[in-house]
C-alpha cells in the first residue's frame, strides 16, 4: 500500500530539441516462476509518468515515475517505459526502453519452526545469519532485494523444551560481513552510486547473530522471526 518515486535522467547532447513522449510499453514481459507463468503483483495502471515534451539541445531532463502499490500487492512485476524519443539516429526499437523489475514482499507475522531432539542434556549454540546473497543482489538491482536504504536485519529467535517451556537463551555474539567491490572491469553500479568519485562499493552485507545456552535431553524447538531480510540461514551446534 505504500507509494514510491523514481527518477530517469535523459540528456540531449545535440545543437536541437529532441521531442519525447514516456508511456508504458506494450511489449511488458511475462513473468515465470517455478510453475509457470505467474501473475503480476499489479498492473501498469498503478504507475504514472511526468515528463516534459521535449529535451531542449544541450540540457538535461527528468521523467518522473510513480508507483502506488496497492494494499493486496504481492509477487513480482516486470515491465517497461517506452520513452518515445524522436531521434532518427535510434534504431533499435528497445534502445529507448528502460525496464522496470519490482518484487512486492511482506515482514513474516509468524515465526520460522525447526524442530530438533538431543540425546543427552548439553549445550546448545544457535547461529542465525542473514543472507548475504540478498544484499549482493540488491547491488545490482535484482528485483525484490535490498537497496541503499535497507534496514539493518534482525532476528527474534525463541527455544522451547518437550513441555513447550520457554528455555532462556543468551546472545553471545553479533557479526557483520561485507563485501566491497574496488570498480574494474565488468562492474555494474547501483543507481544511486553513478556519480559517487569513491573507488569503493560496499556490494552487500550479512548480520550473524549467536545464541548460546543449557538444554536437557528430548525434543526442542526453535524458532526464528527474521525481520528487514528476505531470506536466512541456520545453524544448531549440539554439544562442545
Amino acid at each position: 500500500g505504500k507509494e514510491y518515486d523514481y527518477i530517469i535522467k535523459l540528456k540531449n547532447v545535440a545543437d536541437k530539441a529532441i521531442p519525447i513522449d514516456p508511456k508504458m510499453s506494450d511489449q511488458n514481459s511475462m513473468y515465470y516462476g517455478p510453475y509457470g507463468t505467474m501473475d503480476a503483483a499489479f498492473t501498469d495502471d498503478a504507475i504514472s509518468i511526468t515528463a516534459p515534451k521535449e529535451i531542449p539541445a544541450g540540457q538535461t531532463v527528468e521523467v518522473k515515475v510513480h508507483i502506488k502499490v496497492p494494499e493486496d500487492a504481492k509477487g513480482s512485476y516486470n515491465g517497461a517505459i517506452d520513452l518515445g524519443i524522436s531521434d532518427l539516429s535510434i534504431r533499435d526499437e528497445w534502445a529507448d526502453m528502460v525496464n522496470l523489475q519490482f518484487g512486492v514482499w511482506k515482514q513474516p507475522s509468524e515465526p520460522f519452526v525447526k524442530s530438533f531432539t538431543t540425546d543427552d542434556a548439553s549445550p546448545v549454540t544457535i547461529e542465525v545469519s542473514s543472507n548475504l546473497l540478498n544484499g549482493l543482489l540488491g547491488y545490482i538491482g535484482y528485483p525484490g532485494t535490498t537497496s541503499s536504504s535497507a534496514k539493518t536485519p534482525s532476528f527474534t529467535v525463541g527455544l522451547n523444551g518437550h513441555a513447550n517451556e520457554p528455555i532462556s537463551l543468551k546472545k553471545t555474539k553479533t557479526l557483520i560481513k561485507g563485501g566491497v567491490s574496488l570498480g574494474g572491469m565488468g562492474t555494474m553500479y547501483p543507481p544511486w552510486e553513478s556519480e559517487s568519485e569513491g573507488i569503493y562499493n560496499e556490494i552487500g552485507v550479512q548480520y550473524v547473530e549467536t545464541f548460546t545456552t543449557n538444554v536437557p535431553k528430548g525434543d526442542l524447538k526453535l524458532s526464528i522471526l527474521p525481520r528487514n531480510t528476505q531470506g536466512f540461514e541456520y545453524t544448531i551446534t549440539i554439544g562442545e
